[in-house]
């Protein structure tokens, strides 16, 4: 992966993404982006530095799913805009906590699948849905900030809500989801 290699050894030329020596964005929103994608990529090879995650774990990792799921969340600009039905849009609360639990899930190291859906209900909370054939998760981040996020997972026989979204539930779920274990997470 030159791109991660170029970014650890700080030869990332940003000139390419619209943004000056100070990390000032010049270019379009487009740029903006970009800029963000490296940025979060920059911020996890921070981690590695830190020894927090290693190189094998980076290797391991489908860092594209990642970045393709905070491109999809960029796509819903915060408001506090609503109608009869009720929220048009997430608040910036709801984005910023879906992007940290994901970040969260992205240390771990283990498999993100990609999505099946990603919206905004009609209470502004950001949801993330991943299905497999008989398993479903969803996070959910609340547009409040005294709401608590929360994962609801099923199968065919059993559900569950998660509010704790400790590492431990959260790999647990992931390689539930991704089919390495076979029990039902409790």
């Amino acid at each position: 992966m030159p791109f991660a290699t170029d970014v650890l050894n700080g030869q990332r030329d940003f000139s390419q993404t619209g943004v000056d020596g100070r990390g000032e964005i010049l270019g379009s929103p487009n740029n903006a982006s970009v800029l963000r994608d490296e940025l979060s990529i920059l911020e996890y090879n921070d981690a590695l530095r830190q020894g927090v995650l290693s190189l094998r774990t980076f290797a391991q990792t489908p860092l594209s799913a990642y970045v393709e799921i905070l491109r999809d969340l960029e796509s819903f600009p915060p408001s506090e805009e609503s109608d009869e039905l009720g929220r048009l849009a997430p608040s910036q609360y709801g984005l910023e906590t879906a992007r940290s639990i994901l970040f969260r899930m992205l240390e771990l190291g283990a498999k993100i699948p990609k999505p099946k859906e990603i919206s905004v209900d009609r209470d502004g909370a950001v949801r993330v849905l991943w299905e497999t054939e008989d398993r479903a998760m969803e996070l959910v981040c609340p547009y409040a900030q005294n709401q608590r996020p929360y994962v609801f997972f099923s199968d065919d026989l059993e559900h569950r809500i998660g509010y704790e979204l400790s590492k431990i539930l959260l790999h647990r779920l992931l390689s539930w989801l991704n089919g390495a274990a076979t029990d039902f997470p409790k």
